[in-house]
């Protein structure tokens, strides 16, 4: 009995499709048996489909740049994009360096220079001290201390600030201290401190 599919035909069977040769009986039976003792030859399987090839990697090094000539920079990023009605801050734009809020001009006042680091004054500064007490008068000094020189490797660290604020009080008070003994009243003294700057500067107020 020969299972179908529902709604397919059934398959014609062999001798509709090839007709047999006019044959005995016998070898008919004979042909019939070794047929159906027969496996199914089966279907040898496709072969898998070859996989796309990735594109090959070329590695390119970047050529040494050489000495005393610096290296080739980039196209810059293109400038940020403007939005009527709101102010972009001036270093948004892209062209335009970032710089530190530091005063690079020179600080007015006669300069009293120190030892790297420390309180100590460097040389002889007693001629500024009688200088600055003959252009007094009855006015108000003002001794502004610095901290660290100023150089490009200067902190900018709070910490760091904190600590040159601290040694500018320490050298604007040798530098007091100098004056008082030379007859100038600590009532008319200002002192101050900044991080970043060079020794002791000494100004007359108006």
């Amino acid at each position: 009995m020969t299972m179908t599919t529902v709604g397919q035909p059934e398959p014609e069977s062999p001798s509709a499709i090839n007709p047999a040769p006019d044959l005995a009986p016998d070898h008919l039976a004979t042909t019939s048996a070794s047929n159906a003792s027969a496996p199914a030859k089966k279907t040898a399987p496709s072969a898998p489909a070859a996989e796309a090839e990735l594109p090959a990697v070329v590695a390119k090094s970047i050529p040494p740049t050489p000495p005393g000539q610096f290296p080739k920079i980039g196209d810059l990023p293109p400038p940020p994009p403007q939005f009527p009605g709101f102010d972009l801050p001036r270093d948004a734009m892209v062209s335009d360096p970032v710089r530190p809020d530091i005063d690079t001009s020179t600080p007015e006042g006669t300069l009293i220079r120190f030892q790297p680091a420390t309180d100590h004054v460097t040389g002889d500064p007693q001629g500024d001290y009688q200088h600055i007490v003959s252009l007094r008068g009855n006015r108000r000094l003002t001794i502004l201390g610095f901290g660290a020189f100023m150089s490009a490797d200067a902190a900018l660290a709070p910490a760091d600030q904190n600590r040159e604020i601290a040694l500018g009080l320490l050298r604007a008070r040798v530098v007091a201290r100098a004056l008082i003994a030379r007859g100038v009243p600590a009532s008319a003294i200002i002192l101050r401190a900044e991080a970043i700057g060079d020794g002791v500067r000494v100004t007359i107020n108006d």
